[in-house]
């Protein structure tokens, strides 16, 4: 529609006294006509923000009006009205937050989900990986820092370092003194109670193979003869810089006598040195008793044992009689074991299974211990 204004002239008179001015020549007018604000008729075109979830599109049937509502623009597109999308900053969400506005969920709704999922767990996987490969070769990543980032060299010791030791033996009872064989720390050797003897170790690195070291665990009395040997186990293994204590459950009488340890090994020729140890009793108070029992010993420790008893007394009632045959009878069959005519003989050897039969010595039993036992039963051991 269009609007007209007409604007006319005006012509003034200025009075002054005794001066009459002439009135100016009037300025032709035309007609002003201002044009009409067009109305937008063109779809607006929003840009398409990522993240953002697509509004809902309402289906209009064909024969529906289209009524704009207030502050909001509906657009005409093949009877789809879109409504006004809203902007929002993305800058101010997080990585994981998921925007959902206010929808109607009524019927004949269809909801258009463009939230693409971008998290990936290669990143995570990656990170695991390395993680477990690190803890497994913790060791070898301490030594390549100490080496090569600190420039210190990893103290390891020598096959065989001691400290504080007297003629080469560990003293028993003095924290200070310590052995390291194979990069074990052999220390704290301590009697405790009445039968036991403890002590510690570590190792500067890890050891699964402990038993495959074969070492001796050896006690010496005060004139450093051995008195004690147990080999050392340990089937656990043992870890880097980690400590464990050890425990030796021994006899009274060598429990009593040790006064030095020794951590030690042995040779395969010294591991089968075979020594004998003869002992003999003789008594003619009532009888004429000759007893004599031979010991055999692989490197000091007692493997088997023979016995030979006889008497010259055949009567049954006779106390040597008797004893013989006490004896015989508590020897199982399987040992052949033999008592005839006053004599008595058998063989045992410790590496088989006894059962409930009990040695004259435990398997393992040093040497100097038979012997020193024997005699203080007042028998001559040679």
């Amino acid at each position: 529609m269009n609007q007209e204004n007409n604007f006319s002239g005006t012509n003034v008179n200025n009075n002054v006294t005794n001066t009459q001015t002439p009135a100016p020549t009037p300025v032709p007018t035309e007609p002003v006509t201002i044009a009409p604000t067009p109305i937008p008729t063109a779809p607006i075109e929003v840009p398409k923000i990522e993240n953002v979830i697509t509004p809902v599109q309402d289906v209009l049937a064909p024969e529906e009006s289209i009524t704009p509502m207030n502050n909001t623009i509906g657009v005409k597109q093949d009877n789809v009205i879109s409504q006004p999308e809203t902007i929002i900053d993305t800058n101010t969400l997080s990585n994981n937050e998921i925007i959902s506005p206010n929808i109607d969920t009524t019927d004949n709704v269809t909801v258009i989900n463009t939230q693409k999922s971008k998290t990936s767990y290669v990143g995570l996987v990656i990170f695991v990986i390395i993680l477990i490969i690190f803890v497994v070769n913790m060791d070898k990543v301490i030594d390549l820092y100490d080496k090569y980032v600190t420039n210190k060299e990893p103290v390891i010791p020598n096959k065989e370092v001691t400290n504080n030791l007297v003629d080469g033996f560990i003293q028993v009872n003095d924290s200070n003194s310590f052995q390291v064989v194979d990069n074990i720390k052999f220390y704290n050797f301590d009697k405790n109670g009445s039968n036991k003897i403890l002590f510690n170790y570590s190792s500067t690195s890890s050891k699964s193979n402990i038993n495959d070291l074969e070492l001796n665990i050896e006690l010496y009395n005060s004139e450093k003869q051995l008195i004690y040997r147990e080999l050392f186990k340990d089937d656990n293994g043992i870890e880097r810089n980690t400590v464990k204590s050890y425990k030796l459950i021994l006899d009274k009488d060598v429990y009593s006598k040790a006064y030095y340890a020794l951590v030690k090994t042995y040779s395969d020729s010294e591991k089968n040195n075979t020594t004998t140890l003869t002992c003999i009793y003789s008594n003619s108070s009532n009888s004429i008793d000759n007893y004599k029992i031979v010991y055999t010993f692989i490197n000091k420790a007692l493997s088997s044992y023979s016995v030979n008893k006889q008497t010259n007394a055949t009567n049954e009632s006779s106390l040597s009689y008797k004893e013989l045959k006490n004896e015989f009878d508590s020897i199982p069959t399987s040992f052949n074991a033999t008592f005839s005519n006053g004599v008595l003989n058998y063989s045992i050897d410790l590496n088989n299974d006894l059962g409930v039969f009990t040695p004259l010595h435990e398997k393992g039993t040093i040497d100097i211990i038979v012997k020193n036992r024997e005699i203080s039963k007042k028998w001559t051991c040679e």
